[in-house]
């Protein structure tokens, strides 16, 4: 067997092991019985569901009524996936300005949800950060999984993880948009650690026009909902658990423009926030 191919199945393999001690059954929170040689399905100790691999990522899904919605959503993402490293590679900048906060205020293990194809694995790495990758796409999944980190295939509504034992939340690239904002930020709060941070971006529709609003009017798990009101977002990321820390809007040049994709710019504040493209959170868990 080819050397990478070997250096790939223990990475792999390593990923795995580390994940174990950490993973619960997304409907109990039981403890699961995984195989180490992920031949055998896991199975929660507590209400007896089992639940499959997919090569090396446990599928921590609802396997008998699975939500038709969350299906959907998956599909959409599975068809976009092939393109999705290149559609990203243009808006780089942009991405930087939003994202630099989260990965600054980010520390010990950290939980993506959305990790999509792993785009932010290597800066995890340079930092030095042990992180875990949650996704609903498996084409995605599949193409991250060369980053050597541990991934989970799972509702972000049902996070299959300990109580407290994460040290930071974050949900880059305005994944949150396809989210309860309650269910979720309640999700977040168990899983942290005490004084964790939570941090995401949400797209504001106020400045993303027509489309946006109809977004947040008709918002569905197929097209996202966008942010009307800051309080749409604040006001239940208290009333879950959260201080905020803080927050920020992302500026970045009209759609119109040569420079959409190579000009983009970070202001502090509430006013900032409500009046940018992107909304940066940054919050911690009492």
């Amino acid at each position: 067997m080819p050397a990478p191919c070997v250096a790939r199945i223990l990475s792999e393999s390593r990923a795995v092991e580390w994940l174990y001690p950490l993973v619960v059954c997304p409907a109990c929170h039981s403890e699961l019985t995984m195989d180490a040689e992920r031949i055998t399905p896991s199975r929660c100790t507590g209400c007896d569901r089992v639940y499959p691999w997919l090569g090396h990522i446990p599928v921590l899904v609802e396997q008998e009524a699975p939500d038709p919605a969350l299906l959907s959503l998956a599909q959409v993402w599975n068809g976009a996936a092939p393109s999705w490293s290149r559609n990203l590679s243009k808006p780089a900048k942009v991405l930087a300005a939003a994202e630099t906060p989260l990965l600054s205020m980010a520390s010990g293990i950290v939980l993506e949800v959305g990790c999509g194809d792993g785009r932010l694995f290597p800066a995890y790495e340079t930092r030095g950060l042990r992180a875990i990758g949650l996704d609903f796409s498996a084409v995605m999944l599949q193409m991250a999984s060369d980053g050597g980190f541990p991934l989970v295939l799972a509702d972000a509504h049902r996070i299959p993880l300990r109580k407290g034992c994460v040290d930071t939340v974050l949900v880059p690239f305005a994944t949150i948009r396809y989210l309860d904002y309650q269910v979720f930020f309640k999700e977040t709060f168990r899983v942290l650690k005490p004084g964790g941070v939570f941090g995401f971006i949400a797209w504001n529709a106020a400045y993303n026009g027509i489309r946006a609003w109809l977004r947040h009017r008709v918002g569905s798990w197929r097209t996202g909902r966008d942010v009307a009101r800051l309080k749409e977002i604040l006001v239940p990321l208290a009333e879950s658990g959260f201080d905020l820390v803080e927050i920020h809007g992302v500026f970045s040049a009209p759609r119109w423009s040569p420079w959409r994709h190579s000009l983009a710019w970070r202001v502090k504040g509430m006013t900032a926030a409500r009046m940018a493209r992107d909304i940066v959170v940054i919050a911690r868990r009492r």
